[in-house]
């Protein structure tokens, strides 16, 4: 294979950095994969977020001497990262705030005040997004209240991406991909938003400049000679990390869709084609690419819950009895969880929603109470799938994650609930091969690599006896939150 045949891809996530070199038919090539982990990112930190950026540019440290060493000179590097995420900067280009990540929730009273003062309907129908903590507009208004002297000192607002790429090339600039997460950007027009940039606070000459598709740019002449086998190397901004996922699955057309349990969980279809018409309620919906949409829900528990229940509150239990209790007649426990414990994305929205739980006994031990946990959030799974077939017909959906790949019944319990044909994914590194699909595509290095992702598959079936059973108590879980939310 050509020596310029090669790509860098780095994966970003708020728990760790991935970064590894791939052949053009995205495999990566033995011994390029690096990591840093043990890296979480909190929105409460002093912590500066150049120490992050450093991170990042350690892991490319290693990838640049590996491709030395081997003769290799990659032709493109490209990059998946969280979405929502928020920094300011100062004239000088130094951070002016800490980096505030998807989870930080202090903005919520400002995401409430934009629902009495604005039309949330019209907005989410243009930009995607609901009036939410996690989003730019209330997490700007937020800082503004809160962080005056900060707000004022900030001449640009990045996404953490667009913050590592003005420290890689000079470029204040973001990808379509990674502009559609900020509840800033009009997804029909792939542009900043005139009146959520308003209602924000800020003027557009703040926000980076969006990139179109397939542009890409070199180093810094610093790095360049730090790294002399990507002294040639073309960078592209960044795409979201759950962009990237889809794509690394194999999920990119409208009959497919991703379902993600890490410390989160989400539920995607990534497709070529128009934004709907009307975005359903409690869904979101951003952009791989100006060509490719991403429509679905997120939840804010996911393997979180499952870490606070066993590891905080000390609620362990034996695999081998989850195992078992999973087995029973689904509601032989009697309980009813709303795992909302880290608040409400989809489908709600609500921010100050709180994690409930019912029907518990003298009877009720660990092994119910984690059970009914995980069958919530498979039960808000269901929902968001449910009303993302509202404009889809669904034949493929690819489960994944860390989560999904450590417990011993997570998948089993997605198929069974939500009455559909499970594929577990192999791809545990999914975002990180999405990303180096996405880049071989726009370097032009290799046509669409639709296959990848799609061989050697297990598939779970659900049972249809107990998927009649969960339909009752799914009915129940609606009540539940129809109850406990406004």
């Amino acid at each position: 294979m050509k020596k310029d045949s090669y790509i860098v891809s780095v994966d970003i996530g708020s728990s760790g950095i991935r970064g590894a070199v791939f052949d053009a038919e995205a495999g990566i090539a033995d011994g390029s994969l690096f990591k840093r982990t043990n890296l979480l990112l909190t929105s409460r930190s002093a912590s500066d977020p150049g120490d992050f950026v450093e991170s990042v540019l350690e892991v490319l440290d290693e990838i640049a001497a590996w491709s030395e060493q081997q003769g290799i000179y990659p032709k493109a590097a490209s990059f998946s990262c969280f979405w929502h995420s928020l920094v300011g900067i100062d004239r000088s280009l130094n951070t002016s705030t800490p980096l505030f990540d998807w989870s930080e929730t202090r903005a919520a009273g400002a995401a409430a005040l934009l629902g009495r003062e604005i039309d949330e309907a019209a907005v989410h129908n243009r930009t995607g997004c609901h009036f939410h903590s996690s989003y730019w507009p209330a997490k700007l208004k937020w800082i503004a209240d809160e962080f005056l002297e900060e707000f004022e000192n900030s001449a640009y607002w990045l996404s953490f991406s667009d913050l590592l790429n003005l420290r890689l090339t000079g470029r204040i600039v973001t990808s379509v991909s990674m502009a559609s997460g900020t509840g800033l950007f009009d997804l029909r027009n792939c542009e900043w938003d005139p009146e959520m940039v308003r209602v924000a606070g800020i003027r557009e000459s703040q926000l980076p400049e969006i990139c179109q598709d397939s542009v890409s740019f070199f180093l810094r002449a610093d790095l360049r000679e730090r790294w002399p086998a990507l002294r040639d190397t073309r960078f592209f901004p960044a795409i979201a990390d759950g962009a990237a996922n889809n794509v690394g699955s194999g999920c990119t057309d409208e009959r497919s869709a991703v379902i993600m349990v890490g410390t989160s969980a989400a539920f995607r279809v990534v497709y070529e084609g128009n934004i709907p018409n009307s975005i359903p309620e409690g869904l979101f919906c951003y952009r791989l690419d100006s060509q490719r949409p991403v429509l679905g829900g997120a939840l804010s528990d996911g393997g979180g819950l499952f870490k606070w229940l066993t590891e905080d509150l000390g609620l362990l239990v034996d695999p081998r009895v989850l195992k078992e209790r999973a087995e029973n007649t689904p509601g032989y426990h009697g309980l009813s969880m709303l795992p909302l414990v880290f608040g409400e994305r989809s489908t709600g929205y609500h921010d100050e929603a709180k994690g409930s739980l019912i029907g518990l006994t003298r009877g009720s031990d660990t092994a119910d109470i984690v059970l009914a946990s995980l069958e919530g959030i498979c039960f808000r799974l269901k929902e968001i799938c449910e009303r993302t077939e509202i404009g889809f017909s669904l034949e493929r959906i690819v489960a994944a994650g860390g989560a999904i790949e450590s417990s011993p019944v997570l998948a089993k319990l997605i198929a069974d609930i939500i009455g559909k044909e499970i594929q577990l994914s192999k791809m545990s590194l999914a975002s990180l091969s999405g990303a180096a699909i996405y880049g071989l595509e726009a370097s032009g290095i290799a046509t669409p690599l639709e296959s990848v992702g799609r061989s050697g598959l297990r598939t779970i079936s659900p049972d249809p006896d107990r998927h009649r059973e969960y339909e009752k108590e799914f009915s129940k879980h609606r009540r539940f939150y129809d109850r406990m939310i406004p």
